[in-house]
């Protein structure tokens, strides 16, 4: 029991003193590259405002925290459309093959930039040409229950970023646990995007710190968000469970850029078919939809 007590312990100031590594190597905003990684994945976390890494499970969890994959108890294909603006679209599909007390997962992350107008020096304005960008990171997970009330979990992956007949290539790896404090409080840390550099720039690694507290027919998350290239937020995010078929959802990111920092959405749900869709705004920039399809057997 003792022995039990010393790794739990251990992994959790691990986490914690990892997480802090991005205050030491800061960089400025705009200066990370393959930044479509920090798009979120998912109209469920997407509606409640992208605070998700406590309450993550299924095929989602592989870009919110990989432990997540450990609470799955039936196999589970999962996919995505996010309808972003300025025709930038995103499409993220996942399967995860539970076993007893552990699970398998994978997942691809594709970013569509749409057509970019060509510029030079001697044509600023644009040549009449365009070009693509597309961006695609395909991941491996792995989550393990550790105890009855922790969860485990790390991703790798291989992660491509294209600008017309610029290729770059670089690994990425995220880790993660949650925790259950008690039937009603759990929480959950996770680090996203470690790895190598997309040319010259580093990628956007991230710290998320998150707690969930569920009452009833009423789910709240709270959460810290630390990226290694801008200021940390806070975001929140509440699940109405009106009736077994049926959720509505809300949630707020705080220092949005632009828009006003609110989201919402719904789920609509079956023993074994979930849908779920958000309405992200971002002011000027224009509303973005996010739709999810989950299917378990």
């Amino acid at each position: 029991m003792k022995v039990k007590k010393i790794s739990v312990t251990g992994v959790i100031l691990s986490l914690v003193l990892l997480g802090f590594a991005p205050s030491s190597f800061a960089f400025e905003p705009g200066t990370t590259g393959a930044n479509f990684l920090k798009i979120p994945v998912g109209a469920r976390a997407s509606a409640m405002g992208g605070a998700y890494t406590a309450l993550c499970q299924g095929a989602a969890a592989l870009y919110w925290n990989p432990a997540g994959l450990a609470a799955c108890e039936e196999k589970e294909f999962f996919a995505t459309y996010n309808s972003w603006f300025q025709d930038i679209s995103q499409g993220y599909f996942g399967f995860v093959l539970p076993q007893e007390r552990k699970a398998f997962g994978f997942a691809v992350n594709y970013v569509d930039f749409g057509q970019i107008e060509r510029t030079t020096w001697e044509n600023p304005t644009g040549t009449g040409e365009k070009f693509s960008a597309p961006d695609i990171h395909l991941s491996l997970g792995y989550g393990w229950k550790t105890s009855p009330s922790l969860r485990v979990g790390v991703g790798v992956g291989l992660l491509k970023d294209t600008i017309a007949e610029d290729e770059k290539s670089t690994f990425v790896s995220n880790f993660g646990m949650q925790n259950k404090i008690n039937k009603n409080l759990s929480w959950g840390i996770v680090l996203q995007n470690l790895g190598g550099k997309v040319g010259d720039d580093p990628l956007p690694l991230m710290m998320r710190v998150g707690f969930m507290w569920v009452r009833s027919a009423l789910t709240t998350a709270v959460e810290l968000e630390v990226p290694n290239d801008n200021d940390a937020r806070i975001k929140a995010g509440f699940e109405w469970q009106l009736v077994p078929q049926l959720a509505l959802r809300a949630g707020y990111q705080g220092d949005q850029d632009e828009g006003s920092g609110i989201t919402l959405g719904l789920g609509l749900a079956t023993q074994k078919f979930t849908m779920d869709y958000a309405y992200v705004p971002f002011g000027d920039l224009g509303n973005t939809n996010r739709v999810s399809f989950a299917i378990r057997w």
